[in-house]
């Protein structure tokens, strides 16, 4: 069986749906459906009972569940003692972004890329896209997330992050 549909199975049971599973994994919705009706299919089982967008454990996810959660834990566990003893990459990484993006979508992102290497740490710096812009010119940030990049010669900008979002203005404005 495979490892990465154990880890998913657990997730949307630990984070309680799809949609949050999605959200931590950083996968979409439909990758998280789909590997989920794979794993039932290879094990021959319904895991789950669905009224629409929710879903419940069936007793055999309940007991897959509870076989798989330690199992689970002592892998990544064994998996992290033994990247431990390796070289791993440590250091800072200074990050210039808006404050929207550091309260709501970084601290998961940080959270996931810290399973992988512990010793890094993060410096974040609240800031707008130009000045973001003429940190890193500067050398005094190493990455940005910005909503429009100014300098696209200079810049390489790559989306990291598609979620539908709503503008919303004051009724002064």
């Amino acid at each position: 069986m495979d490892f990465n549909k154990a880890r998913t199975f657990i997730e949307v049971v630990d984070s309680g749906g799809i949609t949050l599973a999605a959200n931590r994994l950083l996968r979409t919705q439909q990758a998280i459906s789909l590997q989920l009706q794979q794993l039932e299919k290879e094990l021959q089982l319904n895991l789950f009972h669905r009224q629409g967008p929710k879903i419940t454990l069936t007793a055999d996810g309940d007991n897959l569940y509870k076989l798989f959660k330690p199992q689970l834990m002592a892998m990544e566990n064994a998996l992290l003692e033994l990247k431990s003893g390796k070289r791993q990459a440590r250091g800072l990484i200074r990050i210039g972004l808006w404050m929207e993006q550091a309260v709501n979508y970084l601290p998961q992102m940080i959270r996931i890329f810290k399973q992988e290497f512990a010793q890094v740490e993060f410096s974040l710096t609240i800031a707008e896209d130009i000045e973001i812009e003429r940190l890193l010119k500067t050398n005094q940030l190493d990455f940005g997330l910005q909503l429009f990049c100014q300098d696209r010669k200079l810049f390489k900008a790559q989306a990291v992050y598609r979620q539908a979002m709503t503008p919303v203005v004051s009724r002064y404005y």
